[in-house]
């Protein structure tokens, strides 16, 4: 009896992450992507065009704003993702964060998804819009051209890699924390 007590106290305990834990969890790994995306687009704009540092703050928080629209879609998506895979996944295992960060990725790109569907059904009825950056023309006369599926799929995977970010940091808030054994707090 002696010494199977031993031997499961040698054992390290695992605690589940508590429930508020891993909402701020979801919230920081949606809020900290978003703020470093919208600051590596915004920063080279500020720096060549000589921007005043109050239309900077008032830039910075308008696409911060049109940002956190990610949230709804990633916390659904994460959340429902984690209840499934929470009680499955080994939570001492590398398939724990490669689950995270794959899970991050896909709860990022819902609005890119709807998107990329809305463009395969075709331009809407009556329209003539064309729209080019400084390289070629993403939109001609309302349908998306072939350098504008490359660009959709380019941005995709960054919004994809910028979610991979979050899950990382959600895996890294939410993880279980080892606890000291019982047999050393019994030392």
């Amino acid at each position: 009896m002696t010494a199977q007590v031993i031997e499961a106290a040698a054992e390290p305990l695992w605690a589940k992450p508590s429930r508020k834990r891993v909402a701020i969890a979801l919230l920081v790994a949606a809020l900290v992507p978003t703020a470093l995306f919208v600051s590596l687009f915004l920063l080279p704009i500020r720096h060549h065009s000589d921007m005043p540092f109050g239309r900077f703050v008032v830039l910075f928080a308008f696409w911060m704003t049109a940002g956190l629209t990610r949230i709804v879609p990633a916390i659904f998506v994460g959340g429902l993702i984690y209840a499934i895979l929470a009680g499955r996944v080994h939570r001492d295992s590398p398939a724990l964060l490669i689950a995270c960060l794959l899970t991050g990725g896909l709860a990022a790109i819902p609005i890119d998804i709807w998107i990329g569907l809305r463009d395969l059904m075709g331009p809407a009825p009556e329209s003539r819009f064309s729209f080019a950056d400084a390289v070629g023309s993403i939109y001609l006369d309302g349908a998306r051209t072939a350098y504008g599926w490359r660009d959709y799929a380019a941005n995709t995977g960054k919004t994809f890699t910028y979610g991979m970010l979050g899950g990382a940091i959600f895996w890294w808030i939410a993880r279980p924390k080892r606890h000291a054994t019982q047999s050393s707090a019994l030392q």
